[in-house]
């Protein structure tokens, strides 16, 4: 997903799970603060497929 639509992502897990920071350009950050966290995690094509998978009991990593 880095680089998908100009965004920049990291992840760095912490004691209590993960950290994941997204940047980008000044055209990024409208898009940003409109779809908050939850938002970034549904962008682009392969959320459905990660979510066919975990509802048939596969490992979608």
């Amino acid at each position: 997903m880095n680089g998908y639509l100009g965004l920049n992502l990291s992840a760095e897990p912490t004691e209590r799970g993960a950290v994941l920071t997204a940047t980008g350009g000044a055209a990024q950050v409208p898009m940003l603060r409109g779809l908050g966290f939850i938002g970034v995690l549904s962008l682009g094509a392969h959320h459905q497929t990660h979510h066919l998978a975990l509802a048939t009991g596969q490992n979608p990593h």
